[in-house]
C-alpha cells in the first residue's frame, strides 16, 4: 500500500514539475506558429526596391512568378518538423516551396530570416539575398489580352554561324543586358561549357535572356517561354523538383524543361524549346524555332504544343 501511493505521490510532482515549468497559456491556448510567422516583417533586397513587407506577401509573390493564377488561400502551410527551440514550417505549391524556421522565445516567435530556404519549380534554391522576384508576362490565356514585347532596332541583323573565331582559345565571355547577350556566340558558350560552374553561369545567364523570349504566330498574340514553363508546371501538380538542363546540337541549342512525376524515370510531362540565336549591333538574341512537350506522356509539336499546354 506504501509503495502504490509513493508511485502516485511521485506521479503527481512529476507531473506538477511538468506543468510548472510551461507558461500556462501554451496550456489554455496553444501557439500558432504558422499564424504568427505569416505577419513577419522581412526585407528581400531583390523585393520592391528593398520595401518591408510580411513574409505571407513576400512567399505570395515568389510564387507568382511561377503560378499566374495563385492566390494567398492557394498556398499550403503545414508544420513539418519539431526543432529544439521551436519548428519547421513549409509553405508551398504545386512544385515551389519556402522552408521556414521558427523559433520560440518566451511567448513570442521569431524566424531565422538568413535561413529562409526558397525553393523555385526548377529545383533551384535562394535565400532572402538573391531571392528573384520576376513579373512575368501578360499573357497567361490564349486568347487576347496579350502583351506585345516593344520592337528594338534591328539594323544589320544576321544569324550567328561557327566561325574558327568561336573557338574555346577566342571565345570570351559576356554579360546579359537589356535583354541582349554581350559576348561572342552565347550557344557556342554553352557549348564549351567545360565546368559545372560554368555552364551554371551560363544557364543563370540564359534565364535573362529567357525572360524576352516568345513564340508567336501572327505578331498578335505573343507566349513567352517563363509563361509556358509555368502553364505545363500547373498541368503537371507534381511535388517532384523539376529538373532543366541546356544542351548544343549543331547550331541550335535545346532546353528541356522535366516534371517527374516520382524519383523514377517517370516523366510524363516535359517541354522542349529548339533555340537559335540573332545578332545585332548591341548584342545577341535567343530565338525560339519549335516548341516539343508532352502532357501525360502525350507528345505534341509547335502549336499542336502550345494548345495543348493552354487548354
Amino acid at each position: 500500500m506504501k509503495i502504490k501511493l509513493f508511485k502516485l505521490t511521485f506521479s503527481l510532482f512529476l507531473l506538477f514539475f511538468t506543468i510548472s515549468c510551461k507558461p500556462v497559456s501554451e496550456f489554455l491556448e496553444p501557439i500558432n506558429y504558422i499564424e504568427e510567422i505569416k505577419k513577419k516583417e522581412v526585407i528581400s533586397p531583390n523585393y520592391n526596391n528593398n520595401t518591408e513587407t510580411n513574409l505571407e506577401t513576400l512567399i505570395y509573390d515568389f510564387f507568382k512568378n511561377y503560378y499566374d493564377d495563385i492566390t494567398k488561400s492557394d498556398i499550403v502551410w503545414e508544420e513539418k518538423a519539431e526543432m529544439d527551440n521551436g519548428k519547421l514550417i513549409r509553405a508551398s505549391y504545386k512544385g515551389a516551396y519556402v522552408d521556414i524556421k521558427a523559433i520560440k522565445d518566451n511567448k513570442i516567435i521569431n524566424i531565422e530570416v538568413d535561413k529562409l530556404e526558397f525553393k523555385d519549380i526548377y529545383g533551384n534554391k535562394y535565400n532572402i539575398t538573391n531571392l528573384p522576384i520576376k513579373k512575368l508576362k501578360e499573357n497567361s490565356t490564349v486568347e487576347p489580352p496579350v502583351t506585345i514585347p516593344p520592337i528594338k532596332e534591328e539594323t544589320k541583323v544576321e544569324e550567328i554561324k561557327e566561325s574558327p573565331t568561336n573557338s574555346k582559345e577566342n571565345y570570351t565571355y559576356g554579360e546579359v543586358i537589356d535583354g541582349r547577350y554581350k559576348g561572342t556566340d552565347f550557344i557556342q558558350a554553352v557549348k564549351n561549357a567545360n565546368s559545372i560552374e560554368t555552364y551554371e553561369d551560363l544557364k543563370e545567364k540564359f534565364y535573362l535572356l529567357m525572360e524576352d523570349m516568345y513564340v508567336t504566330k501572327d505578331k498578335i498574340t505573343y507566349y513567352y517561354l517563363y509563361d509556358i514553363v509555368s502553364k505545363l508546371a500547373e498541368k503537371a501538380n507534381t511535388n517532384i523538383p523539376v529538373r532543366d538542363d541546356l544542351r548544343v546540337e549543331g547550331k541550335k541549342m535545346y532546353y528541356v524543361v522535366l516534371f517527374p512525376k516520382d524519383y523514377t524515370v517517370n516523366t510524363p510531362y516535359w517541354v522542349e524549346f529548339e533555340i537559335f540565336q540573332k545578332r545585332f549591333d548591341d548584342g545577341i538574341e535567343l530565338r525560339t524555332a519549335h516548341v516539343r512537350c508532352a502532357i501525360d506522356n502525350v507528345e505534341y509539336k509547335d502549336w499542336e504544343a502550345i494548345a495543348a499546354i493552354y487548354r
